[in-house]
């Protein structure tokens, strides 16, 4: 019997122990709820007695407290209104009379203030017109003289134009020749380096991916040899103890384990094919892994020589335009 199996024992006498305590507990709960509602009952209705009581008493005090209140504010209120219909006509009267003053200042003020703003702005007028015609005649003179001196400068600066591109024209042909004959060459040889690289790389990675495959072949087969042995030693422990759990959960003796050894040469049977398709899927996925290597390894050397080559001056660099 294992400790798996034990503690499944003791679980069952633990649940049987807790259902008679809580029966118990209940009764007591019930009995204590039932006393403690009767007491409540009866705290209650005296507390509401009491309540009516003092109820009464407020409510009869409020409302001779209320009516005083509002007799006061009714007669407050009466002699505000007689005080403030006085206030009020005597600011009316004496905001008419000084509205009426003020009227007839601003219609004075305004009077004078159009007749010397009238003359001011006859005489800014009469400035403004002379200033404008000067100005005028000011600028189309400027304008005159500017257009003979732009025509004689853009007629130099076309000819001095068309004089230098006929001059880079003929630097850019024979430039471009000269770099297009060695720019061949370069390719040539670049691509004749790069042909004879490659081959040596990938003999390289096919001889370490071959002798990497014989490590790792190896090294799988001692983890799987390990494996198989402490697998093989966890499930039939792991079994033993299983059984016994329900049989002791059924209430019945645990089985022995040479019932368990009977069906030990099945199992062993269903491991091996396990095991074996296990390192066939290994011995695939580090192959395959090998190959990506392989293929992104001599990727990243094309890419490396394109870029290379990509650098080198151009037409434009070489010559400064």
């Amino acid at each position: 019997m294992g400790r798996l199996t034990e503690d499944m024992t003791r679980l069952v006498g633990e649940i049987i122990a807790l259902r008679g305590a809580r029966e118990g507990f209940v009764v007591d709960l019930k009995k204590d709820v039932g006393q403690m509602q009767n007491e409540f009952r009866n705290a209650h209705d005296e507390m509401a007695k009491n309540g009516k009581a003092d109820r009464q008493v407020f409510v009869s005090t409020l409302a001779r407290d209320v009516s005083g209140m509002c007799t006061e504010f009714h007669r407050a209120h009466t002699d505000m209104s007689a005080q403030m219909k006085s206030e009020l006509a005597a600011f009316s009267s004496d905001l008419t009379r000084d509205t009426s003053r003020m009227l007839k200042g601003f219609h004075a003020d305004h009077s004078e203030m159009a007749k010397r703003a009238k003359a001011e702005r006859f005489v800014f007028v009469s400035g403004l017109t002379g200033d404008v015609s000067e100005m005028l005649t000011g600028f189309r003179r400027s304008h005159e003289d500017m257009a003979k001196t732009a025509g004689a400068d853009r007629s130099m600066f076309v000819s001095t134009l068309k004089s230098g591109v006929s001059e880079i024209l003929k630097d850019m042909r024979a430039n471009h020749f000269d770099m297009t004959v060695k720019m061949k060459a370069d390719l040539n040889t670049f691509t004749t380096g790069l042909t004879a690289d490659t081959s040596a790389m990938r003999e390289g990675f096919r001889n370490s991916h071959i002798e990497m495959a014989k490590e790792m072949d190896a090294e799988l087969t001692g983890f799987v040899s390990g494996l198989r042995q402490t697998v093989s030693e966890k499930r039939h422990e792991f079994a033993s103890d299983l059984e016994g759990i329900r049989q002791v959960w059924a209430g019945a003796p645990p089985v022995k384990p040479e019932v368990l050894e009977e069906k030990k040469p099945r199992r062993m049977h269903s491991e091996r094919q396990a095991r074996r398709e296990t390192e066939r899927r290994a011995g695939e996925e580090a192959e395959r892994q090998a190959r990506a290597e392989t293929e992104r390894v001599a990727k990243e050397e094309v890419e490396a020589r394109a870029r290379e080559q990509a650098e080198q001056p151009t037409i434009e660099e070489t010559h400064g335009f």
